[in-house]
């Protein structure tokens, strides 16, 4: 197992802080009179949508809690 570090820890924290930011841009169509905002997606850590469940699972692992599957009924 690696050693935590206080390097190590910032560098997660810093990670982590970039979720959930996404940035929005405007593009403008002129001859339509027309504004679109845009999210970058690109500039999230993991490059997906989905950085906000791994976002979820990290902070649950770190708050002691278990990630363990539950089982639904079927219907």
């Amino acid at each position: 197992m690696a050693r935590k570090t206080t390097a190590s820890i910032s560098r997660a924290d810093a990670v982590l802080s970039l979720i959930g930011n996404t940035p929005a841009v405007p593009l403008r169509f002129e001859p339509e009179g027309l504004t679109v905002h845009v999210k970058c997606e690109f500039v999230n850590p993991s490059g997906s949508i989905k950085d906000r469940l791994a976002k979820c699972v990290i902070l649950t692992q770190r708050a002691g809690a278990s990630c363990a599957p539950t089982r639904y009924p079927r219907r």
